[in-house]
């Protein structure tokens, strides 16, 4: 049986979960907002024309624009948009297409993101000789409405779903692919590193409403058995253990 044919008879088997919930999602971002215009000029008189020159050349989704930042395009670009301007290859693709992943909280997050930075690093050389890695991130709820297909009942039978390699992912590739090609809007998982669920999103019509909920700064010293996780800096919020 060809796995089109396999994948096939499991998307006939799988029920469907209506979705109309925030997600969240947890990326890759600055605590400190940058102003890209302080290198311009240190006259505030030349700042304010270069962002009105800005203003006058983006887009914005509001008729009076916050022209020292435009939080709302960037909330939308970051929380949304971007996976499917960037493709990369995760659980679910290959790298042809763009996948959202986002997840029920916080929590799962902490677990699935610290999970695939410390694999990141660890494949550096020497990587062990520094100190201390630190990385900064933002954490966004958005809002999920969707009716996705709920793989997490199918996870004991087909255990490959929840395959906790990223090197055995060849599987859920093929079978997002085809899932994505019959027009499915995403899944919903079991996640893989703990008892949480994760979403997979193969389209952006069905996502809204991104809000910050908080930063992270997550710290990890080689030969540690947790990355510790601050909410306000330098001060520990969680440990997620991991292997040392």
């Amino acid at each position: 049986m060809t796995s089109d044919r396999l994948f096939s008879g499991l998307i006939d088997s799988i029920h469907t979960t209506a979705l109309d919930d925030d997600a969240v999602r947890n990326i890759v971002s600055l605590r400190r907002s940058i102003d890209f215009l302080d290198d311009l000029s240190d006259d505030p008189t030349v700042r304010a024309h270069g962002a009105s020159v800005e203003a006058a050349t983006k887009p914005y989704h509001r008729s009076d624009p916050i022209i020292t930042r435009p939080f709302e395009e960037a909330a939308y670009l970051e929380a949304i948009r971007y996976p499917f301007d960037h493709w990369a290859q995760s659980r679910f693709s290959d790298g042809r297409f763009g996948v959202w992943d986002g997840a029920d909280s916080i929590e799962t997050t902490l677990y699935e993101t610290t999970y695939h930075w410390l694999r990141r690093i660890r494949a550096l050389e020497g990587y062990e000789r520094e100190p201390e890695w630190v990385i900064e991130r933002r954490v966004h709820d958005v809002r999920l409405c969707a009716i996705l297909l709920d793989l997490r009942p199918h996870a004991s039978d087909h255990p490959w779903l929840v395959d906790t390699d990223p090197a055995h992912y060849g599987p859920t590739q093929q079978f997002g692919s085809l899932v994505r090609t019959q027009g499915q809007p995403g899944l919903i998982n079991r996640s893989a590193r703990c008892e949480g669920d994760v979403y997979a999103v193969f389209t952006e019509r069905v996502l809204s409403q991104a809000r910050t909920k908080c930063y992270l700064t997550y710290r990890y010293t080689p030969g540690a058995d947790h990355v510790r996780i601050e909410r306000e800096p330098h001060t520990a919020w969680r440990e997620v253990a991991v292997s040392p």
